[in-house]
């Protein structure tokens, strides 16, 4: 589940997962948030580079 962009998960997701939460770190005052693509992108890229077997 993604967040929106302006405010993010609701309080009750962010507390029934707290444990599952991920975020994307980003530089203060550089970016207010990224759009759903660019997140998904982000997220999926970083699920790949973790389960890619070494060659």
């Amino acid at each position: 589940v993604f967040g929106r962009e302006s405010v993010g998960l609701p309080e009750s997701l962010r507390r029934q997962f707290a444990e599952r939460l991920v975020r994307i770190p980003q530089e203060p005052g550089v970016v207010r948030s990224l759009n759903l693509s660019s997140a998904v992108a982000v997220a999926l890229a970083e699920v790949y580079r973790q389960q890619r077997v070494p060659k």
